[in-house]
Parts: structure tokens; C-alpha cells; sequence
């Protein structure tokens, strides 16, 4: 229970603050996705032997681009199509990559969210629970 079972749980603001905060002795552990070390291996040239992946986990669901229901398809469309132009090009990678550490971008349907569902439901949690 990280209520009871970790004395303090932070949230540093980005992936590459909790591995610094790892790094720097400021939290004993943090969660981030693959590999965030790496962004900040030029300032910190031993952060690949000083902060140790301990756990994997399977893909989570993260990031994504999502639209109030009330959105015409059409403007949909041209959004998704647009972005996913961006992501194909090495400069849009590289923007993307600046603006968000996004590496890439798919489309899916909201099936795509299914397999989180039954995480969450097998935790017995609600994703009400998880925007508090």
C-alpha cells in the first residue's frame, strides 16, 4: 500500500525530474517510462550505473490525443491526419520528441484502452479514484 508502505510520494514534474531525483539521492525510487535515464546521460554521464531499472512493466497506455464527443469528424480527421503527418517526418519526430519526449504516435480506437481497464478493475480501483 504506498499509503502506509512509503513515507513520502512525490511528483517531480517530468520523467527526466524523477530520474534526476533518483539519481541525486532526493527519492529512493521513482517510476518513468523506457529509458528516461538516457535524457539526461549527458549531465549525468554514470546515470546508467547509478540508477538501476528494477521493474518493467507491460505497455501503459499513455499520452494520448483524445476528443470531446461533440467534435465533428471531419475536424477529428484533420487533426489526427495532421499529427500523424508531423510524426512521419525526422523534423516533426524531432518536435514531437522536444515538445512532449513523444518517440512516435499511432492511431487507435478506444479498444485500445482495454487491457488498463481490466488493471484497473482487478486493482479495485476506479479511474474516478486515480484523478483525485
Amino acid at each position: 500500500n504506498p499509503e502506509t508502505d512509503l513515507a513520502e510520494i512525490v511528483d517531480a514534474g517530468s520523467h527526466d525530474a524523477v530520474v534526476a531525483a533518483v539519481y541525486n539521492g532526493d527519492c529512493d525510487a521513482g517510476a518513468t517510462y523506457v529509458d528516461a535515464r538516457a535524457r539526461i546521460e549527458d549531465d549525468h554521464p554514470d546515470v546508467m550505473e547509478k540508477v538501476v531499472v528494477i521493474e518493467v512493466t507491460a505497455d501503459i497506455p499513455n499520452d494520448g490525443v483524445q476528443f470531446v464527443p461533440s467534435m465533428p469528424q471531419e475536424l477529428k480527421d484533420k487533426i489526427v491526419n495532421g499529427l500523424l503527418a508531423i510524426a512521419a517526418t525526422e523534423e516533426g519526430k524531432d518536435a514531437l520528441d522536444t515538445a512532449y519526449q513523444w518517440a512516435g504516435l499511432e492511431k487507435h480506437d478506444d479498444s485500445f484502452y482495454d487491457p488498463f481497464r481490466q488493471v484497473l478493475q482487478a486493482s479495485g480501483m476506479s479511474i474516478e479514484e486515480l484523478q483525485e
